[in-house]
C-alpha cells in the first residue's frame, strides 16, 4: 500500500472573499507542521559582503532528504545553484525516462506510437520476459516496418533511447553506435533494465504495446517526480487512482484544487487548498504553510509527497516551486526551470507567476529573478 494509515490528517485551506483563508479539521498547529530547524549562533561580526559571514541550519532527523541551507545574519536565504547533471550527455538518467514516459497535457505522450523509441538490447528471453513499456527488441530494427534503421523511418521519432541489462555491455554500445552512426540523437539509459525496473517496476510488461489503441488501453501515467523517491507532481488523473498512490507509496498529498476530493482521507495526510486557476486568487497566502507541510513529510525517508491540481501545469506548479525556493534555496528562476526540467508541461498562471516573485524577495530579501523571464 502507497499510504500508510497512522497520522491521517485533512487540512483544508479554503479561499474566503477577503483571501483570508480557513482551517478545518483536526490539523496540529503550524509549529508542529514545521520542520525541526534551528538557527546557529549569531555572528557580531559579520559582514555580509564577505564570503563565509553566512549562517547554515538544519537541524532534522537523520533520515530527511532536504538541504542544509544557508542564511543571511538579516534571515534571508543565500540562493545556491541546483546541482548539474554530471552524467555524460550520451546517457539518459532514470529519473528522466520515468517522467518523459508518463508526460503529456491531456493525453500521455507515450500513447503516440511515433513518441519515443525505446530499444531493448537484451537477449530475447530476457526481453519477452520483462522490459520497459512500449520498448522494442533491438532485432526490430532490422526487421519491422516501422522502426527500420536503414530505411531511415526511425527519424520519426522525437525521443531514442536504447537500454541493456547494464550501461555499458556491448550490445548496447553496438547499438547505441548503429543509430547514432545514422545521424539520430540517441542515449543510453543509465544503470540499464535493472535500474529501471527496481525503480519502477510498474511501468515494466512482457506485453508489446505498439498502436496507440494498445497503449491507451494498457498504460498507465504516473506524476512527475520532481525529487527522486520523495516528491511528485501531477494532476487529478494520478491524485485519485489507488494504483497510482499505491505504487508511488504516496503517504502526503498536497491537493490544489477546489474541483477534486481527497479520496484517501483514511490512509494519506492530506494538506487541501481550495484555490481556483485564477491569476487574482491569493495563492501566496499558502505558500509557507504548503512548503512547510512537504518539508515536514520529507523528514521521514520513508514519507513521499504528491503535488496535484488539476492539470498538474499552473496551482500545482507554483507550490512545488515555493517549496523548492524556501527549502532548497533555489532562486525563483532556478526553481522554475529545476521543475520544467521534469515536468515540461509546468507553467504557473501570470498571476501566480508575480506572487512567486513577492515570495522569492521574501524569503531572500532581493529580487533574484524578473518575472518577466519566466512567463
Amino acid at each position: 500500500m502507497g499510504c500508510t494509515s497512522s497520522a491521517t490528517v485533512s487540512v483544508l485551506v479554503d479561499e474566503d472573499n477577503n483571501n483570508k483563508g480557513s482551517i478545518e479539521g483536526n490539523a496540529q498547529s503550524d509549529a508542529a507542521d514545521s520542520p525541526l530547524i534551528e538557527n546557529e549562533p549569531h555572528h557580531e561580526e559579520a559582514d555580509l559582503n564577505q564570503p563565509g559571514n553566512e549562517q547554515s541550519y538544519s537541524k532534522m532527523s537523520s533520515n530527511s532528504r532536504l538541504p542544509t541551507i544557508t542564511k543571511t545574519n538579516d534571515g534571508f536565504l543565500v540562493s545556491r545553484i541546483p546541482s548539474a547533471n554530471t552524467l555524460p550527455e550520451s546517457i539518459m538518467p532514470v529519473l528522466e525516462l520515468f517522467n518523459l514516459i508518463s508526460i503529456g497535457y491531456r493525453v500521455p505522450h507515450i500513447t503516440d506510437p511515433n513518441y519515443i523509441l525505446i530499444v531493448d538490447c537484451r537477449e530475447y528471453a530476457l526481453y519477452s520476459e520483462s522490459h520497459i513499456i512500449t520498448a522494442r527488441h533491438y532485432t526490430s530494427l532490422d526487421e519491422d516496418q516501422d522502426c527500420l534503421l536503414e530505411t531511415g523511418v526511425c527519424d520519426k521519432y522525437a525521443i531514442i533511447v536504447v537500454y541493456g541489462t547494464t550501461t555499458d555491455d556491448p550490445k548496447t554500445k553496438e547499438i547505441y553506435e548503429r543509430i547514432n552512426g545514422k545521424g539520430l540523437y540517441v542515449q543510453i539509459i543509465n544503470g540499464g533494465f535493472g535500474k529501471f525496473s527496481s525503480h519502477a517496476p510498474f511501468l515494466c510488461s512482457d506485453k508489446m504495446l505498439r498502436t496507440e489503441q494498445e497503449r491507451m488501453k494498457n498504460i498507465i501515467t504516473y506524476p512527475s517526480a520532481i525529487l527522486e523517491d520523495a516528491l511528485y507532481q501531477g494532476g487529478a488523473v494520478h491524485a485519485e487512482s489507488r494504483v497510482v498512490i499505491d505504487n508511488l507509496r504516496i503517504t502526503h498529498v498536497v491537493n490544489v484544487s477546489t474541483e477534486v476530493d481527497c479520496p484517501f482521507e483514511d490512509s494519506c495526510k492530506y494538506l487541501h487548498l481550495k484555490f481556483a486557476d485564477e491569476g487574482g486568487a491569493n495563492l501566496i497566502s499558502v505558500f509557507e504553510r504548503a512548503a512547510d507541510f512537504v518539508a515536514t513529510a520529507l523528514q521521514d525517508g520513508s514519507n513521499r509527497v504528491l503535488v496535484h491540481c488539476v492539470m498538474g501545469v499552473s496551482r500545482s506548479s507554483s507550490i512545488t516551486i515555493a517549496f523548492l525556493m524556501k527549502y532548497h534555496s533555489f532562486s525563483f528562476r532556478d526553481a522554475y526551470r529545476y521543475l520544467r526540467e521534469r515536468r515540461s508541461v509546468a507553467a504557473p498562471n501570470t498571476g501566480f507567476v508575480r506572487q512567486l516573485a513577492s515570495y522569492e524577495e521574501r524569503l531572500f530579501g532581493a529580487k533574484l529573478t524578473d518575472p518577466d523571464d519566466v512567463l
